[in-house]
């Protein structure tokens, strides 16, 4: 799924934070997704979903979530979109720096 960004909000109910993360370098983020098309008794429905993952520390996304969704640079994207492939190498974070936020800080909860 091609986006230019991604939305985190931190900090407590009321007073949250909009965090825009994207990528370090300007380009498009591209999102691992699943898509599906479905048609039951004549209604007809498209839905999707980003893949997520765990983040961990030192990831770029750990300081606003427990997840991300899988960035995926051009080889990762291949391999994504290849039904032959094995993708479960693609399922990771993105080297450290690879995305920024605006603003960059986590605000904490609480």
């Amino acid at each position: 799924m091609p986006a230019s960004a991604i939305c985190e909000w931190t900090g407590p109910t009321g007073k949250k934070t909009r965090h825009t993360i994207a990528r370090a370098d300007g380009a498009p983020l591209f999102i691992a997704g699943l898509w599906a098309d479905h048609a039951h008794e004549g209604e007809h429905t498209q839905s999707y979903t980003m893949v997520m993952i765990d983040t961990a520390p030192g990831d770029d996304l750990h300081p606003f979530h427990n997840r991300q969704p899988v960035i995926l640079d051009r080889p990762a994207a291949h391999t994504w979109l290849d039904p032959r492939a094995d993708y479960r190498e693609v399922l990771k974070a993105p080297p450290a720096g690879t995305l920024v936020a605006d603003p960059p800080e986590a605000v904490a909860v609480g």
